[in-house]
């Protein structure tokens, strides 16, 4: 038998159909990964932002709440005059605020950092949910990654 240094044309195409067949399989997992990164990502954007408005209700002493607008998928810090504090913030491409339950679409902290306990739920094209639910006694945000509706 010859000793060969080089591949036959079987053996090339064999290994090319395994890399051809293993980068589809990673794409198709890639942008799972990544829609699926997005909604998580939203929920945790939007319960930093009650906690921020409940700190500078707490620093300032004076009330602070975060307006959701449902309309335009996008919500903001704004002071006791009704005066943004920050950028707004908008959900990514696919991402809805499915429900905002908080009294003016608006989640008001009061100076002891006491919020009425209420919930916002973030929706994405696949149907999937995170709920921010915030509680009544602390003003404190809870993420829960599936969609709890309010009772009552």
């Amino acid at each position: 038998m010859k000793n060969s240094r080089f591949f036959t044309s079987i053996e090339l195409v064999v290994v090319l159909g395994i890399i051809s067949l293993l980068l589809g399989l990673t794409t198709v997992y890639y942008f799972n990964f990544k829609t699926a990164t997005a909604l998580k990502l939203a929920a945790h954007e939007a319960a930093a932002t009650l906690n921020q408005a409940r700190s500078l209700a707490i620093t300032k002493q004076e009330e602070h709440s975060v307006l959701f607008d449902l309309a335009n998928n996008q919500y903001e810090i704004q002071d006791s005059a009704a005066l943004r504090v920050d950028e707004e913030h908008r959900l990514g491409e696919g991402i809805i605020i499915d429900l905002c339950n908080f009294d003016s679409n608006s989640a008001t902290y009061s100076p002891t950092g006491t919020v009425e306990g209420k919930r916002v739920i973030l929706k994405d094209n696949k149907n999937e949910y995170y709920t921010i639910k915030v509680l009544n006694e602390t003003g404190r945000v809870k993420i829960l990654n599936y969609r709890e509706l309010p009772s009552g």
